[in-house]
């Protein structure tokens, strides 16, 4: 189940249908696919994209996408509201298209936060964290 917290209007999805509707009006396709059916829940990355080829298939014929990759994020991720935001809702509020265009900013954007420390550090912990 996914949740969308919307700050600047106060409220929560947590209703699937809701939130491919609101995700949408931000350019974001999101689809969720039952895991349990075609792979297990600890299924490698490799096994996942396997099961669900035809799928990602579609959706990278749809939106001209060229690779597909898994990442596993669950309400036990630690600091979850922090990792990744859309600027467009947080940071960038209330801008006007001129004004996101000029600070480099579009609706698709997703900003994570990843914090200062070593890069070989940093690029392990990414590595970690993307890793099914």
């Amino acid at each position: 189940m996914a949740t969308v917290r919307i700050p600047a209007e106060q409220r929560t999805l947590t209703d699937q249908a809701e939130v491919t509707e609101y995700l949408a009006t931000l350019g974001i396709e999101y689809e969720r696919w039952p895991l349990s059916q075609r792979a297990a829940a600890n299924a490698p990355a490799e096994a996942v994209l396997a099961a669900y080829a035809a799928e990602i298939n579609k959706l990278k014929a749809r939106g001209g996408y060229v690779t597909a990759d898994v990442i596993d994020v669950t309400a036990a991720t630690p600091n979850l509201e922090t990792i990744a935001s859309l600027p467009i809702l947080f940071s960038h509020t209330g801008y006007s298209a001129q004004e996101l265009a000029r600070a480099g900013v579009d609706e698709g954007m997703v900003r994570v936060s990843i914090g200062l420390e070593d890069a070989d550090d940093l690029i392990a912990d990414l590595a970690q964290a993307l890793e099914v």
